[in-house]
């Protein structure tokens, strides 16, 4: 975002709503994006609907730039890194935001992570790159997202990233 506009300025950049309101065009956006507990929620959505970016926080302002990008109802979406400077917490919040917008808008997606266990949870198909070379696809049925097959999983891309992960302990 730039740092000069308000969120409904940055999104009337896009040429999908420079006709609209902003304000109009992007509040509706935002309540898809954030979860809405209660009418208070719904009233600090809209009150955050004209903040400047430096005001937002990291989940805000990764909200934003999901409500940028899926505003003109893309057929592909590109996320390089989207939540690398996410907290814990957050990061599992956008994870399972980002499948709902996949479900509900439907675009392919190309999610581009260093994290192996987001690419696990998010992907349904796994490419590793190495020297600039696929060494691995991998495609990723829901039943293998959890338990011992996505233990399985996560140390197969780890050995093909070069990081061997740690054995589990034993337990006498």
């Amino acid at each position: 975002m730039t740092p000069r506009a308000t969120v409904p300025a940055a999104m009337a950049l896009n040429p999908a709503i420079a006709a609209a309101s902003a304000t109009d065009a992007v509040i509706p956006v935002i309540r898809m994006l954030m979860p809405i507990a209660s009418a208070a929620s719904a009233a600090v959505i809209a009150a955050r609907a004209d903040a400047w970016p430096g005001t937002l926080s990291g989940g805000e302002s990764q909200r934003v730039a999901l409500a940028r990008a899926l505003i003109r109802e893309p057929r592909l979406l590109l996320l390089d890194e989207p939540f690398g400077a996410l907290d814990a917490l957050t990061r599992l919040k956008m994870h399972g935001l980002l499948r709902q917008l996949c479900e509900r808008h439907q675009p392919a997606t190309l999610l581009v992570t260093h994290d192996v266990d987001e690419a696990i949870a998010l992907a349904d198909r796994i490419l590793v790159i190495r020297d600039g070379l696929i060494s691995l696809d991998h495609r990723v049925p829901l039943h293998e997202r959890g338990g011992s097959q996505a233990l399985t999983l996560r140390a197969r891309l780890l050995e093909e990233l070069g990081v061997y992960a740690p054995e589990a302990p034993n337990n006498p």
